[in-house]
């Protein structure tokens, strides 16, 4: 999906960055993707979710640790040595 390629280009060339002791994770993202023009709405079951032209909800959760995620759904990760955040897409 077109989509994922867009937001990871986002996190590879953020607006600002990262920085846990002023903003969450949560509203580090939510900035930078509607910087770039994306639509942020809430969603059931989800962190967040970009929603497209089409009307359709992307969704994505939000976690500092990548293991044990549900693979059905696309994932911000953060690793917190780096403050670098990674996206992790669906499978199938």
């Amino acid at each position: 999906m077109q989509v994922f390629a867009l937001v990871e280009e986002v996190l590879s060339a953020p607006p600002l960055p990262f920085d846990p002791e002023r903003q969450t994770l949560k509203g580090w993202i939510t900035y930078c993707l509607r910087d770039r023009g994306f639509k942020i709405v809430s969603v059931p079951n989800a962190d967040l979710a970009v929603e497209m032209r089409t009307g359709e909800k992307v969704p994505f959760r939000i976690t500092e640790s990548a293991e044990n995620l549900d693979r059905q759904i696309a994932w911000f990760v953060c690793n917190r040595a780096t403050n670098q955040v990674t996206l992790v897409t669906p499978q199938g």
